[in-house]
């Protein structure tokens, strides 16, 4: 289970829109000491609008990630960009020429360096000066304790400093030396971890408690219930944990959705003669439609219709393909296909039909594709070995469907072989299903011979559930560029 998540005070990310935003004033007042026209004034706006989304989506404030130094500069970077197409876009280069904007980058870097240096500079103060957070004794059972005290030690929180543990794990706990320890040890804080089941032994250690001048939390052991987030809030005045606590919500997946439309218009744009000519290979060479379309679980189990190209023969063609009429015509013409010893120059292969790729219409006779599947046709190999038969899905991002980054969405009678014995399975449709993902690229795509390998697929797709950024997004999609398409795989 990961630790719990708790939302970042605002006072740094208010810090620092204000340093990026309040620097492009600033260099414009000292390259032109002039008051800024209302065009100027409403770039402001928009800078400290963009600082404020992009910083925090990038993850710059999120307390369980690592690097989020390098996070705060791919957020900054982003910002710039914005502001830099805006004064592009809306004709204010006489107001901010590219020497006042390069100044505006130079100093909004500069600023929040310093401040995070300012930061670490006064923790270290703080350290030199004795304060290293609250003197803090957990108890309860011993696997919560020791769990809580790793999350600790993993994590930025500084407030509290663990200096003991008194943990019993007996039916019938013995825990009255928790006042003598919380003497000798002068604590400060006390943790209760326990499962929480445990409410009669909570409630004991919190009656035993009342007599210490100490403050009392309770840690409750989640990892039987979650492998996601857990988050704390409270609503109506009662307290709620938040067992699916996702970084992907609110505005950060209106982020997402923007990232899918932009992208995803642009490389359908730049795809579409690809698109074209393997309708035109699809249509030719064997009989049937050009798409394969199938229902699939899609964001909170939805169904959505997922377009590809058709691979696989179409069961019930009973038409030869149009390169097999061709061939016939060809071979039936004896000026153009001439003879050798009574053979002719050109053999029309004999067809078959039936047996192809079911569950388009009927998705409870979807059978997975296997290794040297007998339905898969030769052009259709070719096309799930290079991953060209899944390029019409960027028409599925562009409707709202899918995402160009997430979890790969299952067949609905694959979903339903494994929801019970591969836990959290459908978890995974927290978010929209993606053409790619962190499995995908993380070793473990195509077909899935064992319950061992949907259970790698899906703890890949949770972690990258818990993970995501845009920099996580856009890592992937390079990732997917130079290893993701090309695959052994069925």
């Amino acid at each position: 289970m990961q630790a719990l998540t708790v939302a970042p005070g605002p006072v740094r990310p208010l810090l620092d829109v204000a340093l990026v935003a309040g620097a492009l004033p600033l260099v414009r007042w000292w390259a032109e000491a002039t008051p800024p026209p209302p065009e100027a004034v409403g770039l402001y706006g928009l800078t400290a609008a963009a600082a404020a989304l992009l910083l925090g989506a990038f993850g710059a404030y999120a307390r369980s990630e690592r690097g989020t130094g390098l996070a705060l500069a791919a957020g900054l970077a982003a910002t710039i960009a914005v502001v830099t197409g805006l004064v592009a876009a809306l004709g204010l280069h006489p107001l901010f020429p590219p020497t006042t904007l390069a100044l505006w980058a130079l100093v909004a870097s500069a600023s929040l360096a310093l401040s995070r240096l300012a930061a670490e500079a006064g923790t270290l103060a703080s350290a030199v000066a004795g304060f290293h957070g609250e003197r803090t004794l957990l108890v309860g059972r011993s696997e919560a304790c020791h769990a809580f005290a790793a999350r600790l030690s993993g994590s930025r929180e500084r407030s509290m400093r663990v200096v003991g543990i008194l943990a019993d794990d007996r039916a019938e706990p013995d825990l009255t030396q928790l006042p003598r320890r919380i003497a000798d040890e002068s604590i400060e804080r006390v943790v209760i971890c326990a499962p929480l089941a445990e409410e009669a032994l909570v409630a004991s250690l919190f009656d035993l408690l009342h007599t210490q001048a100490v403050f009392v939390h309770f840690a409750p052991d989640l990892a039987k219930l979650s492998r996601l987030a857990v988050g704390a809030g409270c609503v109506g005045g009662s307290p709620l944990l938040d067992l699916t606590a996702l970084p992907l919500r609110g505005r950060k997946r209106a982020l997402k959705r923007a990232e899918d439309l932009v992208l995803g218009s642009a490389i359908l744009l730049l795809i579409s003669p690809v698109l074209l000519a393997v309708a035109a290979l699809v249509k030719l060479t064997s009989p049937g439609p050009v798409f394969f379309v199938q229902p699939r679980h899609g964001l909170h189990g939805r169904q959505i219709r997922v377009f590809k190209f058709r691979s696989m023969r179409h069961p019930g063609a009973v038409r030869p393909s149009l390169l097999a009429n061709l061939m016939t015509r060809f071979e039936r013409t004896p000026a153009l296909a001439g003879a050798h010893d009574g053979r002719p120059l050109l053999r029309v292969p004999t067809p078959t039909h039936g047996g192809g790729a079911a569950g388009e219409s009927r998705p409870e006779d979807f059978i997975q594709a296997t290794a040297n599947d007998p339905r898969i046709t030769p052009i259709g190999r070719f096309l799930r070995r290079s991953s060209l038969d899944e390029l019409p899905q960027f028409l599925n991002v562009v409707l709202g469907d899918m995402s160009i980054v997430g979890p790969r969405p299952h067949p609905l009678k694959l979903n339903d072989q494994h929801a019970d014995e591969v836990r959290d399975l459908m978890r995974r449709h927290l978010v929209k299903p993606g053409i790619t993902g962190l499995a995908q690229v993380g070793g473990s795509r195509g077909e899935t011979r064992t319950v061992a390998d949907m259970r790698k697929r899906v703890d890949l797709d949770l972690d990258y559930l818990r993970r995501w950024s845009v920099a996580l997004d856009l890592r992937i999609v390079v990732k997917t560029v130079f290893k993701g398409f090309v695959n052994d795989q069925p």
